[in-house]
């Protein structure tokens, strides 16, 4: 059975790897679904890092929202088209919130997913 996590490496502030620093030790998240990609940005505006993926075997986008201390909330899954593949971070409507788009790939379509959570 796949698993349903996100593994996260984190970097210790000594430098990072490029500079002969390290990583913290690996922390599974519970992503809810299987991933088979994935994307990072602030979508909500709290300056700390989101995380996006799709799950191709489940047919969801998951969105999992950064809680500020090193961890992140339970996965919001949304429904998509047919083995969705990839997502894009953009705003895409102008309002000036992060949106998302999908492609799915069995079906030939393209998901968009408009932020509606607010921000500044």
């Amino acid at each position: 059975m796949q698993q349903q996590t996100i593994d996260l490496l984190a970097t210790l502030a000594d430098g990072g790897v490029a500079d002969g620093g390290s990583f913290l030790a690996q922390a599974p998240i519970d992503a809810g679904a299987v991933p088979s990609f994935l994307a990072a940005a602030d979508l909500d505006f709290d300056n700390f890092t989101d995380l996006v993926f799709t799950s191709s075997t489940a047919n969801q986008l998951g969105v999992l929202l950064n809680e500020r201390d090193g961890g992140f909330a339970p996965s919001q899954l949304f429904q998509t088209g047919k083995s969705p593949a990839t997502v894009a971070i953009a705003d895409l409507n102008g309002d000036g919130f992060l949106d998302l788009a999908v492609a799915n790939t069995q079906d030939g379509t393209i998901g968009v997913y408009l932020n509606v959570c607010g921000g500044p």
